[in-house]
């Protein structure tokens, strides 16, 4: 009996779904963060781990003196000009996986990991200005399935599928205040990182090890816009409106893919130049603040994906939007003569149509969040989100996953170096 790797390369592949069982990562005994991550370049970020995860991320219009905001730059010019701030935030995700087979399949997971990093003061009065790195997308899967031979023999090859690795997001942004109501910024960023992909074919009875590893370097700039007005509509009543634009760009890299039988290499394969675009993006958001203790807020986001077949049956990428809606309670205290806020309590709700479409059919994400945050001292400050929700929909013919978000993050703060010395802002 013959046998070569292009024959098993060249059969006839099950469509996606059936490929993306669970059924073998609970076999393997190893959990799979993201079993949609295999597609495009990965979980794209929409959420913000910060200060709104708790509102559903309803943060394009919101401000804070006290928290970093980078859903929109021009928010910068809210923050407390005589501190510099620090934020890192970390993130657990907890997740259930069902496939609606002949029966149903259930598999879990369990992850950690840092989600954002960022520097943030002001260096005038009219200038908030902000470094920062966090992930643009990632991915982590690792799925399996027996393979028949073509010639009917009843022993079976077994496929594995790993994926790891993301696109990270280097960025500065920079906000200025124009008159009393209205702030403008920009935020620059630098996307670059790494996906790999390993296939493997282990064919016990020949003792047959086939491995193909696959390697992506995607990188590329991208810039947003953003703009928030501010004004009293009352007494008791502030608004605030806000809009972010980001322009489509395209992630160039290159591309490798080495063979392998069992451990020695046998041939290697390179292309530069391979691209995968990113779309033009477009958040607007709307804010009501009454008596300076409650706020709603709601946001809106467009993703013009372009259409782009992925490398599986049935699947491309297209349009995307994503809605939230939240709410927020608020105490606040007196620091120095100003009402500084102490503590805040928040619930909020989301719904987004993700960018990559299976068998004409997105896939849906709806989730519910609430959040708690509060100054531990006058230099430190510390908020913490939980998250519930689903993704997938079992009737569509899809993967679904229940899962459980928990978002923590802390602000140090400084006094800026020359703020007591100058005392540029009294």
């Amino acid at each position: 009996m013959s046998w070569d790797y292009k024959s098993i390369r060249g059969s006839k592949l099950l469509p996606l779904l059936t490929l993306l069982t669970l059924q073998q990562a609970v076999a393997l005994g190893q959990s799979t963060t993201s079993p949609y991550s295999i597609l495009g370049i990965g979980d794209i970020e929409t959420k913000d781990y910060g200060k709104f995860f708790g509102m559903g991320s309803a943060s394009v219009a919101l401000r804070s003196a006290s928290y970093i905001n980078t859903a929109n730059p021009a928010s910068l010019t809210a923050l407390d000009p005589n501190m510099i701030n620090i934020d890192i935030n970390g993130r657990w995700h907890s997740g259930r996986f069902q496939y609606n087979a002949s029966d149903t399949l259930t598999s879990s997971n369990n992850d950690a990991a840092i989600r954002r990093l960022s520097l943030t003061f002001r260096p005038s009065q009219v200038w908030g200005l902000s470094f920062g790195i966090k992930p643009y997308s990632s991915v982590n899967y690792l799925l399996s399935q027996n393979l028949g031979l073509q010639d009917g023999a009843t022993s079976n090859i077994t496929k594995t599928v790993t994926g790891s690795g993301g696109v990270n997001q280097v960025y500065i942004a920079n906000g200025f205040r124009i008159g009393k109501h209205l702030s403008v910024g920009l935020t620059a960023s630098y996307l670059f990182g790494s996906l790999t992909n390993t296939t493997n074919y282990l064919y016990r009875d020949l003792n047959m090890d086939i491995t193909r590893k696959e390697y992506q370097e995607l990188r590329a700039f991208q810039f947003q816009l953003g703009l928030q007005y501010s004004g009293k509509i009352g007494a008791y009543a502030t608004q605030h409106f806000g809009i972010t634009l980001s322009n489509p760009a395209t992630l160039k890299g290159d591309f490798s893919t080495d063979y392998l039988v069992g451990d020695s290499l046998t041939k290697s394969t390179s292309k530069t130049g391979k691209s995968f675009s990113i779309p033009l993006q477009l958040g607007l958001g709307y804010a009501l603040e009454l008596n300076e203790n409650m706020t709603f807020a709601a946001a809106y986001t467009y993703y013009d994906w372009q259409r782009q077949k992925l490398n599986y049956p049935n699947a491309y990428t297209d349009k995307a939007q994503q809605y939230a809606l939240g709410f927020q309670y608020t105490t606040h205290k007196r620091i120095q003569g100003q009402m500084r806020e102490k503590m805040f309590f928040q619930l909020g709700v989301s719904y987004n149509q993700g960018y990559i479409h299976l068998l004409g059919q997105s896939i849906d994400d709806m989730s519910a969040t609430a959040g708690i945050g509060s100054n531990l001292t006058r230099l430190i400050n510390c908020y913490l989100g939980i998250e519930v929700g689903r993704k997938g929909d079992i009737s569509k013919g899809q993967i679904r996953e229940n899962y459980t978000q928990v978002s923590v993050g802390v602000t140090v703060k400084e006094f800026w170096y020359n703020t007591k010395k100058l005392r540029l802002y009294d």
